[in-house]
């Protein structure tokens, strides 16, 4: 049996809400590619680093392998970017599940208030 859900935007709000999600989501997948396009002209560049006590330590870091899932592993400088473009793929993707949860949601509640106003047109087993 299912629970008393009172949602105090209305579904409107939810759904405003939901579609924000989407596109931060999609915004944050797309500057990441941006970036690290950027990134890249830079790291091509042999001034960027210059072989010094300070780069050479730096690189230790920005070139250290590590593990970006369960099989998975990536230099540091590759593996951020990843996981921040996975970051908005996901935040669209839970935006899109909200967006959809509520419609159904919604279509239920509708369904329902339906049966109680009009006990004699629902089906019944």
């Amino acid at each position: 049996m299912g629970e008393f859900v009172e949602i105090k935007d209305g579904v409107s709000g939810i759904l405003s809400a939901a579609q924000s999600l989407v596109r931060a989501g999609d915004q944050l997948s797309k500057d990441v590619g941006t970036i690290q396009d950027t990134i890249r002209i830079h790291e091509n560049k042999a001034e960027t680093f210059p072989s010094d006590q300070f780069t050479d330590e730096f690189r230790k870091t920005y070139d250290k392998i590590v593990p970006t899932g369960p099989h998975t592993s990536a230099e540091t400088h590759i593996a951020i970017p990843l996981a921040a473009k996975e970051a908005g793929d996901t935040l669209a993707k839970i935006g899109h599940y909200v967006g959809k949860s509520m419609m159904a949601y919604s279509a239920q509640d509708d369904a329902n208030a339906t049966e109680i106003e009009n006990p004699d047109t629902s089906k019944k087993a």
